[in-house]
């Protein structure tokens, strides 16, 4: 659990400083990052993993709020009828 959180906040230091820088191209204002959740379980449910798995794909805005349909995402990914 040390190394982890070590590593989580590593790598939040990293997103605050913005990144590589590109060359030929216009810097976008850099998003300012100050928390991050994390959650724990020896193991999540199945569909508690589908649903973690799509979510991964998608950004948040600066309230937190997540961009995109992600609600459509989900309802797709559990129609596959095995």
């Amino acid at each position: 659990m040390r190394k982890t959180k070590g590593e989580i906040r590593q790598g939040l230091e990293k997103a605050k400083l913005g990144g590589k820088k590109k060359k030929g191209k216009q810097e976008e204002p850099a998003k300012v990052l100050e928390k991050c959740t994390v959650f724990i379980a020896k193991e999540y449910p199945e569909f508690q993993k589908k649903c973690l798995t799509v979510l991964q794909g998608f950004e948040f805005d600066e309230n937190n709020k997540i961009v995109g349909d992600h609600i459509t995402a989900i309802r797709t990914a559990f129609t596959d009828k095995k």
